[in-house]
């Protein structure tokens, strides 16, 4: 667990110059400093670097020559620093739209605790904010569109697309590479290294199946739940996802107490009393409570009692999936002899132990499955026994 997080800046009349930091008792010598500015090795691109300096490591984003902000974190000796890339990533966009006024002093303390967590995010949270990095959204649909590229290729398409000098490829396929999403690989004969796609992610929105399963069983009074199936029905008629409505739903996984509130509502609808029970560290449940409603996520329904009830009427979700569409493509450019016979085959390599561990997970989660239904059934039974 990282021990404090630090933002410098080098100004020409100062030399490098802590701006914030948190705990507020953090102490880093300037020396560090130095060897952290170092470490990224130039004073133009956004680049992400790790640094170990005596029994300390380091994580350290440069936010790029426009900002000129280091933005670091002080980790334990065990901990990996790449692990914290993404996130920091992430909230780096948060920190440069604030720092004008030097808004983003006072909500620091929540960024570092979004870091904290970070680690122990679940797999959709994560590629949440993967989603949110452009750059990382242009390699995405470069390989779905192209099946593999040149480093260096897509180090220049990048440049190009973006209007910008200067990019460190290698730290983004890198952060990729940890989500199971892309892979580079050496081949004999080339000089370059191949970059290809071995996992993908969606991001949609379905009908609450948990709730719609409650409304089945007559758990829901049926005054509410015919205008409840009613309300799904109606969204869904005409739904189709959107690049818009995707950033929408990344944003809401990137919030924590967003994703809090939508884990509850998933398995039940909640008072608001009833959600301060179960969910009591939200910030603010007022503030998240109008959020998913404003983007059309929940409602409220009201018992004959006219106490509120909160329903999850389109649940939200990013899920990753083996890109099965790919194999499709590599036959037509290997019958194109557009694609070179000595990468097919390690990409198929590739391909099939990324699909291999698909299966095994997903054979997990079925089996976790089924043991939670029997658990289930056995309370249910046991409370109507009672």
């Amino acid at each position: 667990m990282p021990s404090g997080i630090f933002i410098f800046t080098e100004k020409a009349e100062k030399g490098l110059e802590i701006k914030a930091r948190y705990p507020q008792d953090l102490k880093i010598e300037e020396k560090t400093l130095n060897i952290l500015k170092i470490s990224h090795s130039t004073n133009k691109i956004v680049n992400f670097s790790n640094v170990t300096i005596g029994n300390s490591k380091f994580a350290s984003l440069y936010t790029g020559s426009n900002s000129n902000y280091f933005i670091s974190l002080l980790l334990k000796n065990e901990e990996d620093p790449i692990i914290f890339e993404n996130i920091l990533t992430f909230i780096s966009k948060k920190i440069i739209k604030n720092l004008s006024d030097d808004k983003y002093k006072d909500f620091l303390p929540d960024l570092f605790n979004h870091i904290l967590l970070y680690p122990n995010f679940k797999e959709d949270q994560k590629l949440a904010i993967a989603y949110n990095d452009e750059i990382k959204r242009l390699i995405i649909s470069k390989l779905v569109e192209n099946v593999y590229i040149f480093r260096k290729d897509l180090e220049n398409w990048l440049k190009e697309k973006l209007s910008i000098d200067h990019l460190d490829i290698d730290s983004v396929i890198n952060s990729l590479s940890k989500l199971g999403l892309v892979k580079k690989l050496s081949v004999e004969g080339f000089s370059d290294e191949f970059v290809f796609l071995i996992g993908d992610f969606f991001i949609t929105r379905v009908p609450p199946s948990n709730i719609i399963e409650l409304v089945l069983q007559k758990q829901i009074p049926e005054y509410i739940a015919q205008n409840y199936v009613s309300k799904v029905k109606n969204y869904f008629q005409d739904y189709s996802p959107t690049n818009e409505d995707a950033d929408i739903i990344s944003e809401i996984f990137c919030d924590l107490d967003s994703y809090q509130l939508l884990k509850l509502l998933r398995l039940s609808p909640a008072s608001k009393k009833g959600i301060k029970k179960v969910v009591g560290k939200l910030k603010d449940i007022d503030e998240t409570l109008n959020k998913l409603q404003s983007i059309k996520s929940i409602e409220i329904f009201k018992d004959k009692q006219n106490n509120e009830h909160y329903f999850l009427i389109t649940d939200l979700r990013i899920q990753k999936f083996f890109p099965e569409y790919l194999l499709n493509k590599i036959l037509e450019n290997y019958n194109n002899k557009s694609i070179p016979e000595s990468f097919l085959i390690e990409y198929l390599k590739n391909l099939k132990d990324t699909y291999q561990t698909e299966m095994e997970r997903i054979k997990k989660e079925e089996e976790y499955f089924e043991e939670w239904k029997e658990v289930e059934e056995k309370i249910n039974k046991e409370s109507v026994g009672g």
